[in-house]
């Protein structure tokens, strides 16, 4: 009877886990839309738009850095969710006893300090471009030869081996665990960490794609992210991820040769 109690516990907890995560995507892509629309909600589009040719402040560097946070969370939850779910099948060592609670948690979190760092060198990114009257008040590349050279560079990164290897460590969350697994919160912060590099490794130009595009707008961060969902967990197409990135690579050398 005390382990039917405690299983049930536990699977209360991992369901609490999940929705929580569930809630965090939502908290997040409402922000966005809310930057999107101009809702009553406190927000303001001011945050990815600033005034060409201005030094930024430190206060617009935050900003900025806030905006890419948003975005990652926004964007990178839904593909870390099946990561969760399948932390609730007790991967390695846990077959017959319940998973401590806190190690969902552990791990998004650990996944998101990757993608945090990320979000720091974009906004860096985007500070130095700015700085160097590069982006439009929306923050958009304004210079066609760099835009095209930023489309080269996402095409040409979907052909390489780093992505490929990346890729491979992120297709299948029951093999990662099985061959990285660490017991405890701790561990599962340093797994959660060393997954969300391997997926940085997977996207970071595809996330500086934005640039061309507009960041937080809501209907590429929606493409973007589908795009990355399905190209992590449906290995079968694998070749759409080649497909696009010759398509990019196509369109960049067009927008070069006519800039």
């Amino acid at each position: 009877m005390k382990r039917n109690v405690a299983g049930t516990d536990g699977s209360l907890a991992l369901n609490a886990q999940t929705a929580a995560t569930l809630g965090l995507a939502a908290i997040a892509w409402f922000s966005v839309a809310a930057t999107n629309w101009e809702l009553p909600s406190g927000w303001s589009s001011d945050i990815c738009r600033m005034a060409p040719g201005i030094p930024w402040a430190t206060r617009d560097f935050l900003n900025t850095i806030g905006m890419w946070l948003i975005m990652m969370v926004a964007m990178m939850t839904p593909t870390v969710f099946p990561w969760v779910l399948a932390l609730q099948k007790k991967p390695v060592g846990h077959e017959n006893g319940d998973l401590p609670i806190g190690v969902a948690p552990a791990f998004v979190s650990g996944y998101f300090v990757a993608w945090s760092l990320f979000s720091v060198l974009a906004g860096l990114v985007q500070w130095q471009l700015a700085s160097r009257g590069l982006l439009s008040s929306a923050m958009l590349i304004e210079d066609r030869r760099l835009g095209a050279l930023f489309l080269l560079a996402v095409g040409a990164y979907q052909w390489t081996p780093l992505k490929d290897a990346c890729l491979k460590h992120c297709e299948s969350p029951l093999m990662f665990f099985l061959t990285h697994w660490r017991d405890g919160a701790g561990g599962a912060t340093l797994m959660g960490i060393q997954h969300g590099l391997y997926c940085v490794g997977c996207c970071w130009l595809l996330m500086f794609f934005m640039l061309l595009v507009g960041a937080m707008n809501l209907f590429w961060m929606a493409l973007v992210s589908a795009y990355v969902l399905v190209e992590m967990h449906v290995p079968r197409i694998r070749w759409v991820s080649k497909a696009i990135g010759s398509f990019a690579f196509l369109a960049g050398l067009a927008w070069l040769i006519t800039s």
